[in-house]
């Protein structure tokens, strides 16, 4: 009788329980004598504030200086995924959260074996889900109240479900494509755009005979945003797709070209001189950063200064893409997320590379990986933006040493 390991799915289910468990010793044990050495907050943006409102019947509001004030600056996803949580488990205690993104974590370890699967070899699909399992970043952030767990399980569906789209270009997978990536923009909006960028890709490769998947691609997306845009409208009188915080990440980003040079390795320094020209620019207004009135004002100052100033915005682009793979709150952070990322990264770029030429259907991978870099360039450049397409540039990275799968040929 053969071995329980020896069962074409046993193994990497084991890997990905192996994940899941690692993130939860992580989260439950390691992380509660961390947060104090390393001054790391478990809900620096408040999101447990809101979701408790949201629990509570209060609406999609945060409490601000004893009422209750609607929220523009959030994707409601998450929020919304923690109020449920609540809910279910009849506390405001963390913990049922961070179960959930412990086991979340081992879930995305397992979509990132069959994505690779679809990419390369089956032993090449398990090395990079052993490495996703157990990436640093990855694991850092399912014990904190924040998106990014949630966020890196959606955009590696979004890829996934973009590459099924890409085998078979059929109405039924194009509306699913469509609605992962509305759901994914609900919880942040940086990949919306990508809905439209997936859809023309789509007719470029595969003629005419894609429009109708590409258009139930595109169509089921911004469907799905839509109500949320509606009520962003209706409260403040402005289309807001998702949420604000373009023009506050688009000042943080011209803060870090400004003072990269002589602060290569402290967000929080650079966060800082970010936050006074923040306030500076909206104190004669009065309004604040995340409203819809001050990121409109920030977001158009910060675009007219780089249009006006053309050697700087190439000297901006260019550094928040460096920093987009390393930069953290700390010198010794950074440090050690450069060491890991760099390398993972440009095997990523040489993997994608070698794919576009002899996978055709993996380019809307390609595509995703280059499509996050070129928006994070030209926005704001933080190590803590670029955890999402980890497992994606993990998947390109390994795929530059293993055996490209061939078209056609039968999947992990």
């Amino acid at each position: 009788m053969p071995g329980v390991f020896t069962r074409p799915g046993t193994l990497p289910l084991t890997i990905a329980a192996c994940a899941a468990l690692a993130a939860m010793v992580f989260s439950l044990q390691i992380y509660p004598s961390l947060r104090e050495p390393l001054a790391a907050n478990i809900d620096p943006d408040k999101l447990g504030d809101l979701s408790s409102n949201l629990s509570a019947g209060l609406g999609f509001v945060y409490t601000a200086h004893g009422r209750l004030v609607p929220e523009f600056d959030r994707g409601p996803l998450y929020p919304a995924v923690v109020a449920g949580i609540f809910v279910a488990s009849g506390s405001r205690s963390f913990v049922p959260v961070q179960v959930f993104q412990s086991l979340l974590h081992g879930v995305t370890t397992f979509l990132v074996f069959l994505l690779a699967g679809r990419l390369m070899a089956r032993r090449g699909a398990l090395v990079a889900e052993c490495l996703a399992g157990m990436h640093p970043m990855l694991l850092w952030y399912t014990p904190r109240i924040w998106i990014e767990t949630t966020h890196t399980f959606l955009v590696t569906l979004s890829v996934f479900s973009l590459l099924l789209l890409q085998e078979r270009q059929s109405m039924l997978r194009g509306v699913t494509a469509g609605a992962v990536i509305g759901l994914t923009a609900l919880a942040k909006s940086v990949i919306l755009p990508f809905a439209a960028v997936a859809a023309l890709a789509l007719c470029v490769q595969n003629g005419r005979k894609s429009l109708p998947a590409a258009a139930a691609l595109l169509g089921a997306a911004l469907i799905l945003v839509l109500p949320w845009t509606i009520r962003n409208y209706a409260l403040s009188g402005r289309i807001i797709p998702v949420h604000t915080s373009l023009g506050l990440n688009r000042i943080q980003g011209d803060a870090i070209a400004d003072h990269w040079a002589g602060m290569p390795f402290s967000t929080l320094e650079i966060w800082s001189l970010g936050k006074a020209r923040i306030d500076s620019i909206l104190a004669p207004t009065g309004a604040d950063a995340v409203s819809p009135a001050g990121d409109r004002i920030l977001a158009q100052g910060s675009a007219a200064y780089s249009l006006s100033h053309p050697a700087f915005a190439l000297w901006r682009t260019a550094v928040n893409g460096l920093t987009f793979c390393y930069l953290s709150e700390s010198r010794a952070k950074s440090i050690f997320l450069a060491l890991v990322e760099f390398p993972i990264m440009a095997c990523a770029f040489a993997g994608a590379r070698r794919l576009w030429r002899n996978v055709p259907r993996a380019r809307i991978c390609c595509l995703l990986l280059g499509y996050f870099f070129a928006v994070h360039m030209l926005v704001v450049g933080w190590a803590r933006y670029s955890v999402p397409v980890v497992p994606l540039a993990l998947c390109l990275a390994v795929a530059l040493f293993s055996g490209a799968r061939e078209e056609g040929a039968s999947h992990a």
